[in-house]
């Protein structure tokens, strides 16, 4: 489809919507006309649509807490993924100079898990729509890996989907520094009883201080390699202003475990980029918040305290699970069924006996069996070890440097739900897999190997 077709379109549509415009609403006719705005800006450049996707988080702030539209909140980030799927056909029709479908080292671990999953909803789920919605909590979020892997078409885009998360983990960062300087509330199931009158744990717009720290943890290092990367002093002067936020911020959320992952996380970059100086800046940072924010004394303080530990054991995270691991055995192979335990869709739906467990690999083994903790674990073992051996075949030295930040990244991730359940945060996943393909793009986009992406 070239230029001159598609405005012909766009000009039937203009005069369509003018004709109708004179029996619907004044609202109606305004989202019409800015619905069909967007669809004109992306199929300009159906690149951008990778760039709306890095966008998660912020977009699913607008829809479930501004305007507050229940069938928008509950169906918006599907949609999205409908019409990414829309724009990758309409890329199909129009552009044959790109590769119909962009084969990746991936393919095999996640068709495994998808399979894997769809096995178990029809082996074993008591209530089909309930297991439904458990493959879609696990699997959904995946499919932003292909959406950025096969809608990318050059670097400079791939660089620019970076720059969008940068936005997105900056606006994070800043709204997070804004609710610490203002005290805003934090609700007292993030706080312990002991901890309720210490200083706040800011939540930013993601609404969960584990979940934001997660992010940040993912979005920091590449930060700072944007800071070493990029020659321009201005996006150098930017990107350290939003590693300035995000890192800030991170302090604030008073995420201990966050707090470590960031810090493995940073270490490794430090070893792959073999830059000591950002161990010294990690360990410079690491002093700065424990002697100049109370909050990261009391926090670490506290974890220290053998009632921290009394507590996690008697009714904290950790008292569940030995109940868990129990019920993994007994349900060995096959698990308990999909959306039936340990997350979100469990506590919606008010399984009985069900809870919510700490550790994200458990719930998936107590859920799924050892057939879907295996596979699971087969994902995320490829997914690390693709983005790692990209680095051969990368190319130029900024090429390296991002893909190194987010190995980095990606493994404090995974730290994290060692010790929560991040994984069943929307925007978490969505983050993880949309940088793991950013990876996967960069070291194979010019590669001579079979997983021949190059345009």
């Amino acid at each position: 489809m070239n230029k001159k077709v598609l405005y012909i379109l766009i000009g039937l549509a203009g005069l369509l919507l003018g004709a109708v415009s004179a029996f619907i609403p004044l609202g109606l006719f305004i989202a019409l006309a800015g619905g069909i705005a967007f669809v004109v800006f992306i199929l300009r450049d159906y690149q951008r649509v990778a760039y709306v996707a890095a966008l998660y988080p912020i977009l699913y702030h607008i829809t479930n807490n501004v305007l507050k539209i229940p069938f928008l909140a509950g169906a918006w980030d599907e949609l999205l993924l409908v019409f990414c799927i829309m724009v990758w056909v309409y890329k199909w029709v129009s552009d044959r100079k790109e590769k119909a479908y962009k084969w990746t080292p991936m393919e095999f671990p996640f068709i495994l898990m998808f399979f894997v999953g769809i096995f178990l909803l029809f082996m074993n789920s008591p209530d089909f729509k309930l297991g439904m919605d458990g493959l879609r909590a696990v699997i959904e979020y995946m499919l932003f890996f292909f959406v950025i892997v096969q809608l990318l078409k050059s670097e400079t885009a791939a660089r620019k989907v970076l720059y969008t998360l940068m936005f997105s983990g900056a606006y994070m960062g800043l709204v997070g520094i804004f609710q610490y300087i203002f005290r805003v509330e934090t609700p007292t199931n993030w706080m312990d009883k002991v901890e309720v009158k210490s200083a706040p744990r800011v939540f930013s717009i993601i609404g969960n201080p584990n979940a934001l720290g997660t992010l940040l943890v993912l979005l920091i290092p590449i930060a700072v390699a944007l800071i070493l990367s990029e020659n321009s002093p201005l996006k150098k002067i930017a990107f350290s202003l939003c590693a300035a936020s995000m890192t800030a911020c991170l302090i604030f959320t008073g995420s201990r475990s966050s707090w470590i992952s960031f810090g493995v996380a940073m270490v490794i970059y430090a070893f792959l980029n073999k830059n000591k100086r950002l161990i010294v800046g990690l360990v410079a940072v690491a002093l700065l918040a424990y002697l100049f924010v109370p909050s990261v004394q009391n926090r670490i303080g506290y974890m220290l305290n053998p009632e921290f530990i009394t507590s996690s054991l008697r009714d904290g995270r950790y008292s569940r699970w030995p109940k868990a691991f129990e019920l993994f055995r007994e349900n060995l192979m096959y698990g308990v069924g999909l959306g039936r335990f340990g997350g979100a869709v469990a506590a919606i739906n008010k399984i009985p006996g069900t809870f919510y467990i700490d550790n994200y690999y458990l719930k998936i083994a107590v859920e799924m069996g050892l057939w879907g903790i295996t596979a699971f674990l087969i994902l995320l073992y490829n997914a690390l070890v693709w983005s790692l051996r990209a680095l051969k075949t990368a190319g130029s030295s900024y090429n390296k440097n991002i893909i190194q930040s987010c190995f980095s990244g990606m493994c404090g991730v995974l730290i994290t739900n060692l010790s929560l359940n991040n994984f069943d945060a929307p925007s978490v996943t969505t983050y993880f897999w949309i940088v793991a393909a950013v990876a996967i793009y960069l070291g194979y986009a010019n590669s001579k190997s079979r997983y021949l992406l190059k345009t």
